[in-house]
């Protein structure tokens, strides 16, 4: 009996520390809407999970109720809506809104809060302001370091304004163009102004930033996604010590403007790093048109580069890449079918851009290919060309390369790996010719990485 009593109280504190509430089954898109509850289905037992939780912690509220450090919640709803469905149907229902609010207000010592509302649902997308004393009850707690929540209108605001933890990593998805529902609050970073000395990493999608008077020093980590204007100044003004930084898709007006469009908020963003510019990151990814439009004139150890398959890709790609000047340098292009796949690597031009693209400092090249119906099945087998070997052996490096890795994947085949071999110098400095590729296991591509120090683990992926 008092073994069973030491083990209960040596693991509930574990137990208890996570807790983990995530509806991510779908309906069908056939269902009726009398069957269209997200909520009911024994498929979906969310609610079942978060009442159980709820009468766990009633056995002994003060005790148990202390062990929660970590609380994730990803509210099941449904990206792609049938005609016709009541939006009443779609609301998130009171008394889940009510257990939430129960846990939070049970659990003051939650270290790290995760909310997540599919934002394409209407009314659903408020789901803070929709029940406001969530906001409170999260802005009044004393322990939290990490919070990613949607921020769509006053109550959010308020509750960071309000908030009482100094929080270390903020991920936050404001509705785009906040300032012109909420008059008090246009731009994000005076509304993260109390945490400037204490975040470290800070995520936003759909935000606005433009103040360049507010400084966080100690932030390393910088992720935009749908950011407006799309300047870099107040970026590098307000994040002066970055070191590791993802441009997601950009604002809705950048992602409809034509490429020409985007070379003039380039060019606009060159002549802003004219005199203050981040020196050094270690980590940069992003979309194409992303980097190139913010355009950071910084060394980067590791650049990953998300590139769409449109005739003036792999024009404007070389600049980002030769003024980076990688010592890691990841591609992902993403192409739409095989046929196109085939049609790049076999182009006679195809060789000329790839191997003029890797500056000599790289180390480690990674080519991605992803996309739709980039091959074909048949009774589960793939058919089709694995063309991996085809665009290693055009990316064999140039006399002067520091290139010693080449790793491709091509989806739904293995990715493959391969070591650069050189024959030893001649006398007169020059490389022998021979060199040649020698196939490696491909689970050593990320070992080499890491070794290297090259892909981060980026804090919303943890």
């Amino acid at each position: 009996m008092l073994t069973c009593h030491v083990v209960y109280n040596l693991g509930l504190p574990l137990l208890g520390r996570k807790a983990r509430f995530d509806g991510e089954s779908w309906p069908h898109y056939d269902d009726p809407p009398s069957r269209f509850d997200l909520f009911r289905s024994p498929k979906r037992p969310f609610r079942h999970k978060i009442d159980s939780f709820i009468h766990f912690i009633r056995v002994d509220t003060l005790v148990r109720g202390s062990h929660l450090r970590d609380l994730y919640i990803r509210l099941p709803l449904h990206r792609g809506v049938p005609h016709g469905i009541a939006d009443s149907l779609l609301q998130i229902p009171q008394g889940i809104a009510d257990s939430i609010l129960q846990i939070i207000e049970t659990c003051r010592l939650i270290e790290s809060l995760d909310i997540i509302v599919e934002m394409y649902l209407g009314s659903s997308r408020h789901f803070i302001e929709n029940h406001p004393r969530i906001p409170e009850a999260i802005s009044s707690l004393k322990h939290l370091k990490r919070l990613s929540v949607g921020i769509n209108g006053s109550q959010g605001c308020r509750m960071m304004r309000e908030m009482q933890s100094p929080l270390v990593v903020a991920d936050l998805q404001f509705e785009f163009q906040l300032s012109r529902r909420v008059e008090d609050y246009v731009d994000t970073l005076p509304l993260l102004s109390p945490f400037c000395s204490s975040l470290k990493v800070l995520y936003l999608e759909d935000s606005e930033i433009t103040a360049e008077d507010i400084i966080f020093p100690n932030v390393e980590e910088l992720c935009v996604e749908g950011n407006y204007p799309n300047k870099i100044g107040p970026l590098i003004r307000s994040f002066p010590n970055l070191r590791r930084c993802q441009l997601g898709a950009m604002a809705k007006l950048y992602r409809r403007e034509a490429p020409p469009d985007m070379l003039v908020a380039f060019a606009k963003n060159i002549v802003a790093q004219e005199n203050i510019y981040w020196n050094e990151l270690d980590y940069l990814a992003g979309y194409l048109e992303s980097i190139l439009t913010y355009s950071p004139r910084s060394r980067v150890r590791h650049l990953r580069v998300l590139i769409p398959f449109q005739d003036y890709s792999f024009e404007v790609l070389p600049a980002i890449v030769h003024h980076a000047q990688p010592l890691c340098l990841e591609l992902d292009v993403r192409i739409g079918s095989m046929e196109a796949l085939t049609q790049f690597v076999e182009h006679p031009n195809t060789v000329a851009i790839l191997s003029e693209l890797i500056p000599t400092e790289t180390i480690f090249f990674r080519f991605v290919v992803s996309g739709f119906d980039l091959v074909w099945l048949v009774e589960g087998q793939i058919v089709g060309e694995d063309l991996s070997p085809v665009i290693a052996s055009q990316l064999l490096p140039k006399p002067g390369s520091s290139l010693q890795y080449i790793c491709v994947e091509v989806k739904e085949y293995p990715p493959r790996l391969w070591r650069i071999e050189r024959p030893a110098e001649r006398d007169d400095g020059l490389p022998r010719a021979g060199t040649r590729l020698v196939e490696m296991p491909h689970q050593r591509a990320e070992h080499i990485m890491e070794e290297q120090g090259f892909a981060p683990q980026l804090h919303r992926g943890e």
